[in-house]
């Protein structure tokens, strides 16, 4: 669950220990993007808005997969 309000974005996002080193170098870049989908599944951190795309695709094809 997020909270946002006017100056801020508060929540969670889980991710494999082994990623946490990039996690906060991308984190840290003045072009960090963060994107936060209502029930947290296609939550996401880019350096590039255009990454989100990607990752929506590769998140569909494999829940298509898982569904069919």
């Amino acid at each position: 669950m997020f909270y946002l309000d006017d100056a801020r974005a508060l929540g969670t996002m889980s991710l494999p220990a082994t990623f946490l080193g990039a996690f906060l170098q991308v984190a840290q870049l003045p072009s960090a993007h963060f994107r936060i989908s209502s029930n947290g599944e296609l939550n996401a951190l880019a350096s590039d808005p255009a990454m989100f795309q990607q990752i929506g695709d590769q998140f569909r094809s494999v829940s298509q997969v898982l569904e069919g």
